[in-house]
């Protein structure tokens, strides 16, 4: 599955119109840890290794435009062949990273509001380090246009009258900024964050 999401600032009229326009969902409570190698030759390549919640997620580039499309991987074995990750059923996640020299460089907890507006997922996270934004988001079955995609994004957010900003950044990124800057300084002079 490809994922083809924006993320902007999180402003009252953004909050407003998605109250007023969108369904909600539900609220949930996630636990992002994201892991890397100690040479950051993951983060360093613009792929997340995230674990939420217990779920263990890669988000992977494809080569179409904009940093923020993903191919997304969820099953560990796919994401160890994917990676070339040691990797036996009979190991843990927690025992696959120990294996593979794998630790972890960003960890929070965000509170995330989640909308469907049509076509459109729409999340508002607010972190336990206060930031906060709010994502939309399409998900594409393979083939489908990427840029195509990122016009209906922003053409929702003109069509809603949104009055906020588009951010390039997201809440890993953000982290870092605040709690890892060389880290983040090694990610900006790469063009990994812009």
């Amino acid at each position: 599955m490809i994922e083809v999401e924006e993320k902007f600032e999180l402003t009252e009229s953004a909050i407003k119109e998605i109250k007023a326009n969108c369904e909600f969902l539900r609220e949930v409570k996630l636990h992002d840890k994201y892991f890397d190698f100690s040479d950051n030759r993951l983060m360093l390549g613009d792929t997340w290794l995230r674990e939420r919640n217990g779920q263990v997620e890669l988000k992977y580039p494809v080569c179409c435009g904009g940093h923020f499309n993903y191919q997304e991987y969820e099953n560990i074995k796919e994401i160890c062949e994917k990676l070339k990750l040691k990797y036996l059923e009979s190991n843990s996640w927690e025992e696959i990273c120990k294996e593979n020299g794998l630790d972890i460089y960003i960890d929070f907890i965000s509170v995330r509001q989640k909308y469907k507006c049509g076509k459109f997922n729409i999340d508002i996270d607010n972190t336990n380090f206060d930031f906060e934004l709010f994502e939309v988001e399409l998900i594409l079955d393979e083939g489908e246009s990427i840029k195509e995609a990122e016009e209906k994004i922003f053409n929702f957010i003109k069509k809603h009258d949104i009055k906020t900003k588009h951010m390039y950044s997201g809440k890993g990124k953000i982290y870092l900024e605040r709690f890892n800057p060389e880290l983040y300084k090694k990610l900006l002079d790469k063009g990994v964050i812009r």
